[in-house]
């Protein structure tokens, strides 16, 4: 009786260690994702653009879809986001702030993020007003992506006079002190220091 229950508790254990390698796997994909999903569900590398253009000569539009594809799992449309800013275009920033409108909340905070943290630091200009926006989404995913954001915008004066004010109206103590985290590092990237 020891061993069965010995057994069963660890098939448990095992399964509860299993359950979230079972939630990372694709449900099915559509099949113009197909020939992507190997780079989408990648975990430790990272493909050139010229390795996602071989894939698909449309491959940023694909990546939008991607992110989009409600088939697919949290990871592989987050990953679709992300591999967007291997393309640091006009047209990728487009494509980014219409992610920042999704209604799944991870990709619209995604999209915050990356868009900032491509073009923020070379493009402060345009990237500051919608990151700042993001700042007074209802959504806390959405703000807590925009204040991780912001340290990446090349003004950090503008950015520390942004986030002090935010600070006036935000109530939830862990993103008050995620405020103050990246308050010191805008700071320090003010001072001369690396981020």
């Amino acid at each position: 009786m020891k061993s069965v229950s010995w057994t069963l508790g660890l098939l448990l254990v095992v399964g509860w260690m299993l359950s979230p390698v079972a939630w990372a796997q694709p449900k099915s994909a559509p099949p113009f994702l197909k020939p992507l999903m190997d780079q989408l569900m990648a975990i430790d590398t990272v493909p050139t653009p010229q390795e996602l253009r071989a894939i698909d000569p449309q491959v940023e539009d694909r990546l939008v879809d991607a992110a989009r594809e409600p088939a697919l799992n949290e990871y592989a449309r987050a990953r679709a986001v992300t591999l967007l800013s291997l393309f640091p275009t006009p047209e990728t920033y487009a494509r980014l702030l219409t992610l920042q409108t999704e209604p799944d909340e991870e990709i619209a905070a995604m999209a915050v993020y990356v868009a900032a943290r491509t073009f923020g630091p070379e493009a402060p200009d345009m990237v500051l007003e919608t990151t700042i926006a993001a700042l007074y989404s209802p959504s806390k995913t959405i703000r807590k992506k925009a204040i991780l954001a912001t340290r990446w915008i090349g003004r950090p004066d503008d950015v520390r006079q942004h986030l002090h004010v935010y600070l006036e109206r935000e109530v939830d103590p862990e993103l008050i002190r995620l405020v103050g985290r990246t308050l010191r590092k805008v700071n320090a990237v003010g001072q001369g220091q690396s981020q």
